[in-house]
């Protein structure tokens, strides 16, 4: 993912409001604002973005100007208001995931972590950096209400851009459609 996404900023010559790469449901887009020139990464298409603008809530993060390849992790800015948002869809509807459930039966009581599907070690030793969150677990099941975000979770790490598994990832998508048009603060392209 990182060469893609280094060969399409380098082939990138003027700045353009349009998705410049997709990066495995993901979209890097040049926009302006009073401050200048700057990035952002979405979860929108280019359609949607060109019909309805970019909501707060669909910017995953940004970086300040123009994306260098040195900068691919370090420059990059995680956006509070999406992170409000996919929380807040963690919270509601991993409870409801039957591998959450069937953790938490097998834990029996302590905690079910939430984690990002791009760890390169599913089955081992996850880092802190790829485990979204937590649930309680007591006599087997998720204790409601009981989720914590783990504030050291990075959306962008040196394996790339966050990733949900399938299911949750859909209810992110649906939740960012479902926004009010009058809720979310949009950057016209």
């Amino acid at each position: 993912m990182w060469k893609r996404l280094k060969q399409a900023l380098s082939s990138v010559g003027a700045a353009s409001s349009a998705a410049r790469t997709r990066l495995g449901g993901f979209y890097l887009y040049r926009v302006s604002s009073p401050g200048g020139l700057h990035e952002v990464v979405s979860l929108l298409p280019p359609e949607q973005v060109t019909n309805e603008g970019l909501c707060a809530e669909a910017i995953i993060g940004s970086y300040a100007g123009i994306v260098e390849e040195r900068d691919l992790v370090e420059g990059f800015r995680p956006n509070r208001v999406f992170l409000e948002v996919l929380h807040s869809v963690i919270a509601a509807h991993v409870p409801m995931l039957p591998a959450a459930q069937d953790s938490a039966r097998r834990q029996g009581s302590g905690a079910v972590l939430v984690i990002d599907a791009r760890t390169p070690t599913p089955g081992g030793q996850v880092p802190s950096r790829d485990v979204l969150g937590a649930f309680s677990v007591e006599d087997g099941a998720i204790v409601p209400d009981s989720y914590q975000p783990n504030p050291h979770h990075q959306l962008l790490s040196a394996d790339g851009l966050f990733q949900l598994e399938p299911t949750l990832h859909q209810r992110l998508i649906e939740r960012i459609h479902r926004l009010p048009d009058g809720s979310a603060t949009r950057e016209r392209r």
